[in-house]
């Protein structure tokens, strides 16, 4: 459009309609000449003012950039484009486009004259966009998340003051919420916010978190949750909302990005694009550090896991040691209690089985910490449920702080059930360390209650299965802090916890479901926030005719008569040598001859020389040098037919099938006890007959 023709019709309709006005600088007079529509646009009652005068109009900061521009229109001749916001009495920024160049009018004077235009949403947004641009700088170089929200808060403020950019965080495991803004938000809002959560369904949060894209409200005080807030005389009002969600990859609600104002006369449209540029960077900021959490979060889980697996190692081999000095224990033991029996020495006898049944105990706990290295196979057998359970009770008291309390109830009749005692020892521990953790202040209180069979029609919380029929059930109840509902679907998960990375690897539970899975048992879990949990496994019904399964004591088979050798050879080897001593002991005195070896290579040089001489073998596992399973294929090459008798007290090298392919006809598990030994030394020698 030309400049001149179109100044000479200053009221032209078609440029009003447009919103366009149009002025005019006299360079000499400094005087400013504008039309109808840009007094309007500028907010000036006249026609015609000085240079001073329309300085004056601006911000100091856009003062200094308009003057310059001129000052090189003047000199130089260049048209310029320049954005300047204008002081005005509204709440938002008044930003104007002005467009300008040097030109002679119909007097013949040289003048500037060009364009105005109202640019304040356009500018809004665009100066919205290049800070958001900024902003992602921060997301490449990996900054903490709601650190960079709050950047975008304040970012959001520093082009429009009049717009407070609220972010709030969702929790994964409560109904906590966290909210992100610039130091610069109104302490009135901040209180009214703390107030307002997404529980309560007459918020604009819960509204804004039923629909997938931006929300308008444009008169907050229509909402239930804002009208006794209309009610406190606030110095700072706040009438519009505009909102979105963030929902990420995974498709969970993770937060909303909230913008309250002062109105609506940015218009939707506007407020709807601005919203929607803060939201799209929000989500890459979120996105961003889920992933990060979840990467941290999992080599912290694995490093933790490494640790555990170190420890499981470490276990194991303690237990090893453990189970050679176990041995030998038991082993005199039983020595001492067939000597007291011929002496006829009650009270040496009773004192003995004393003996025993403490390490008996001791076993058990050996036993226990084989299954935390994994080297135990876990059998199932009928026990009763009544027996493990108070002895997981007796070991958690020393695990809790006196102000919990812990109280069982039992059913008249003890149903029996099918598991491994150490395997349900170690599910019943597992919950209830985590009823424990769940209480707050570490008091509270914690309730186991054991039922008989009974029908039971429910969905496995584990498998998801339909299972009936008739079960045993435990249930075990806290008053502790619960699981929000959203959380309970993911607790069975590998590596899922709500606890601090050190203190659970979160595999207890999901071994909790391998272990009752392989039972047929099942698990439901029933918990409500701040009201505490109950968990219940259900176990199939046992027929009560069955008998629990006993492990042989010494004590029991004390008047076991056992078979006398006929003076066999037997060549025994294990570089513990009080342990050599006892064996050739136990086996000497019913009637065997016994050579000892240390060494496993010293072993194997004698077997090559005389392998004649002996009737059977009987070798540690896990020895230097050489382990017991390679020493045995070496030895058979020389005899095929010796009989070989393995003991292990830790190892995951070899198991019963690979014994059974190189040949070996007994492996014992340490500690061994004498019957065992005598047993399987019988056993062998009777197969080499055959």
């Amino acid at each position: 459009m030309n400049i001149n023709t179109a100044f000479a019709e200053l009221e032209n309709p078609l440029l009003e309609s447009l919103g366009i006005g149009l002025w005019e600088f006299h360079i000499a007079a400094e005087r400013i000449q504008i039309s109808t529509t840009a007094q309007k646009l500028i907010l000036s009652d006249t026609s015609e003012l000085s240079l001073r005068n329309f300085m004056a109009m601006l911000y100091d900061e856009d003062r200094t950039d308009t003057y310059n521009s001129l000052k090189s229109l003047i000199a130089e001749g260049q048209a310029f484009e320049i954005d300047v916001r204008l002081q005005n009495p509204e709440p938002f920024h008044h930003w104007v486009h002005l467009q300008g160049s040097q030109y002679k009018n119909a007097s013949g004077e040289l003048v500037i004259g060009g364009y105005v235009q109202d640019t304040s949403r356009k500018t809004l947004l665009k100066h919205i966009q290049n800070k958001m641009r900024n902003l992602l700088s921060n997301v490449i170089e990996h900054i903490d998340a709601q650190q960079t929200l709050k950047k975008l808060c304040e970012a959001v403020n520093s082009v429009e003051p009049a717009i407070h950019c609220v972010i709030v965080l969702n929790s994964d495991t409560t109904d906590e919420q966290t909210f992100i803004h610039a130091k610069s938000l109104p302490a009135s809002l901040e209180t009214i916010l703390r107030s307002i959560t997404l529980s309560n369904d007459q918020s604009e949060l819960f509204y804004t978190s039923e629909k997938r894209r931006a929300l308008v409200i444009s008169d907050l005080y229509r909402l239930e949750s804002w009208r006794t807030i209309e009610q406190l005389n606030l110095d700072d009002q706040f009438q519009t909302y505009v909102g979105q969600s963030i929902y990420c990859n995974d498709n969970r609600l993770q937060g909303t990005v909230c913008l309250y104002l002062p109105d609506d006369s940015l218009g939707e449209e506007t407020l709807s694009q601005v919203i929607h540029e803060l939201h799209n960077i929000a989500t890459i900021i979120i996105e961003q550090q889920l992933q990060i959490d979840t990467k941290d979060k999992i080599q912290q889980q694995l490093n933790h896991s490494q640790k555990m697996d170190s420890l499981g190692h470490l276990t194991g081999g303690i237990a090893h040691d453990f189970n050679n000095i176990l041995g030998s224990i038991i082993g005199y033991n039983s020595l001492s209690s067939k000597v007291a029996k011929q002496l006829n020495h009650e009270k040496l006898s009773s004192y003995l089985n004393e003996v025993g049944v403490a390490a008996e105990r001791a076993r058990d706990l050996i036993s226990q910490m084989m299954v935390f290295s994994r080297s135990e196979p876990s059998r199932p057998v009928i026990i009763d449920a009544q027996i493990v359970i108070k002895e997981v009770i007796q070991l958690i008291r020393s695990m809790i702080a006196s102000s919990v309390n812990i109280n069982a109830s039992y059913s008249k009749h003890c149903p029996k059930i099918k598991i491994n005692p150490i395997s349900l020892h170690q599910v019943l521990l597992n919950h209830l360390i985590n009823a424990k953790d769940a209480m707050h202040d570490d008091s509270g209180k914690i309730q186991i209650n054991l039922f008989p069979a009974f029908r039971v029609s429910q969905t496995c919380q584990s498998c998801q299965g339909r299972f009936t029929g008739n079960y045993v059930a435990v249930e075990i109840s806290d008053n502790g802090q619960g699981i929000a509902s959203e959380t309970i679907p993911k607790i069975l998960n590998p590596f899922f916890t709500t606890k601090e990375v050190g203190r659970g690897t979160g595999m207890g539970l999901s071994v909790v479901h391998g272990i009752l899975h392989d039972v047929d048992a099942h698990i439901t879990v029933k918990s409500q926030l701040g009201k505490g949990t109950k968990i219940t496994l259900y176990f199939p019904e046992v027929d009560s005719d069955q008998e629990t399964d006993v492990i042989i004591t010494e004590a029991l088979v004390a008047d076991r008569e056992m078979s006398v050798g006929k003076g066999q050879r037997v060549m025994v080897i294990d570089d513990d040598v009080p342990l050599t001593f006892l064996l050739a002991e136990i086996l000497e005195s019913y009637g065997y001859k016994v050579s000892r070896f240390e060494y496993p290579q010293e072993a194997l040089f004698e077997f090559q020389n005389h392998a004649d001489r002996y009737d059977l073998i009987i070798t540690d596992q896990t020895m230097p040098e050489m382990t017991g399973d390679v020493l045995s294929v070496e030895m058979l090459k020389l005899n095929p037919n010796i009989p070989i008798i393995i003991c292990t007290g830790y190892s995951k090298k070899l198991t019963a099938a690979m014994a059974e392919e190189i040949g070996i006809v007994n492996v014992l598990r340490k500690p061994v006890e004498t019957h065992q030994l005598l047993e399987a030394v019988q056993t062998s020698l009777k197969e080499q007959t055959k």
